[in-house]
């Protein structure tokens, strides 16, 4: 699969292309017009004419998320608490909601008169985080094995599901 990340500059995107280690290491090892050639390939004209700014680089994927929603008086958000695959680049959304649960509980604590390092304020912010947090984590984990699935009905079923979600405007925003 390759994932296509809005950034600031309108004009520019980060492309996540996840492939096999061996294939991977092939495109590395490419110049940039090689590179550029087989990434058009890859995702066809949705970005019309582009070049490479920036040299690929590898990362290993690995889906890590933590047991426990922090510790003593430390709490995890974002990456620390999971790292998700990229497939569906919501990595960044789920950390920005673990941040407005932990702002919102703080908030409702101070209010309250509760003092901000209650052991009490860990558990709930575990508790408001977990459904969403194991949702995404499993979403996008059940996302990328059918992407790298080799069943040969699966492109086709892929690709008939991508297609309805193109439809269903108020079910691709979500």
């Amino acid at each position: 699969p390759v994932a296509l990340l809005p950034l600031k500059d309108l004009h520019q995107t980060s492309v996540v292309w996840v492939e096999r280690p061996e294939i991977a290491a092939t495109y590395l090892s490419m110049h940039v017009d090689e590179q550029t050639y087989w990434l058009k390939k890859k995702i066809g004209d949705i970005l019309g004419e582009f070049k490479l700014i920036s040299p690929m680089e590898s990362y290993k994927l690995s889906l890590n998320y933590s047991k426990e929603a922090g510790k003593g008086k430390a709490l995890l958000v974002g990456d620390a608490f999971h790292a998700i695959h990229p497939i569906a680049g919501q990595g960044y959304n789920l950390g920005l909601r673990d941040v407005a649960a932990l702002i919102s509980l703080l908030r409702d604590y101070q209010e309250c008169g509760l003092e901000l390092d209650s052991p009490f304020l860990l558990k709930a912010y575990a508790k408001a985080r977990v459904l969403d947090n194991m949702a995404m984590v499993r979403s996008t984990d059940v996302l990328d094995a059918l992407f790298r699935s080799q069943v040969p009905v699966l492109p086709i079923a892929r690709r008939a599901g991508l297609s309805v979600l193109q439809r269903l405007p108020s079910v691709k925003r979500r």
